[in-house]
């Protein structure tokens, strides 16, 4: 584990922008820390690229059909960048899935209030500051929803907070954030950190695929669970 200010020295050492044994000055450092929290949060954007997929249990609210996800939302939890795999509503200890549509999708619904005991599909928005979730059927009561969900990288809040994150991502901050503090700096790029700045962050993009698994369209499956199937599924 190293700080953020470890990052931020060695990505400047990396360009030659600051000295050995230079301090960096309360602004350089503020600045240099933006710029590492700007990285961080475009990567959020690049789905490969968020590190940490979580499982997470939410109860629905009988009659609701569409949740706010955030620090204070309806559910709370971090901002998903995105949840775009099956998910599961349990009933009397029985999971049953739950499967990821399109906003055309649900738009395609004509009947957007039917109600059953357990949701069938469900709508993800990247809203912001809160995500936006919508079941579909609405739920008639209390029941458990489980969703894999992406979550965000979170940037340092200081030079001093320790960066903890999985194997690979150490080398990927400091070679991507050198190239961009070199542009703050007006240094010039060295090629060998310019390649290895995109090495490293494709190793992270490949460390974090999820394998494609092939699945069947639910229209094929239009009795299950007495569900009427919408065009466009």
């Amino acid at each position: 584990m190293a700080t953020a200010l470890d990052i931020i020295r060695q990505a400047l050492d990396l360009n030659n922008a600051v000295g050995a044994d230079q301090t960096l000055t309360a602004d350089e450092t503020a600045t240099a820390l933006l710029h590492l929290n700007w990285m961080i949060e475009n990567w959020t954007t690049k789905n490969l690229a968020v590190y940490n997929i979580a499982n997470q249990t939410f109860n629905t609210v009988a009659g609701q059909a569409t949740y706010t996800m955030g620090s204070a939302g309806n559910w709370v939890t971090d901002r998903p960048v995105s949840i775009t795999q099956d998910a599961y509503a349990t009933y009397q200890g029985v999971d049953f899935p739950i499967v990821c549509m399109t906003q055309q999708q649900y738009n395609d619904i004509t009947l957007k209030t039917q109600q059953q005991i357990v949701p069938s599909r469900y709508l993800y928005v990247n809203d912001y500051p809160y995500g936006s979730l919508t079941l579909w059927p609405v739920p008639m009561q209390v029941i458990p929803v489980t969703f894999s969900i992406n979550k965000i990288l979170s940037g340092p809040a200081t030079a001093a907070t320790t960066i903890a994150f999985p194997p690979g991502y150490a080398m990927a901050f400091v070679y991507n954030l050198s190239l961009a503090l070199a542009q703050m700096y007006g240094k010039p790029v060295d090629p060998d950190v310019k390649a290895l700045a995109r090495e490293s962050f494709a190793d992270v993009m490949r460390s974090n695929r999820t394998p494609a698994v092939a699945q069947f369209e639910s229209i094929l499956n239009q009795s299950r669970g007495g569900v009427i199937w919408q065009r466009g599924f």
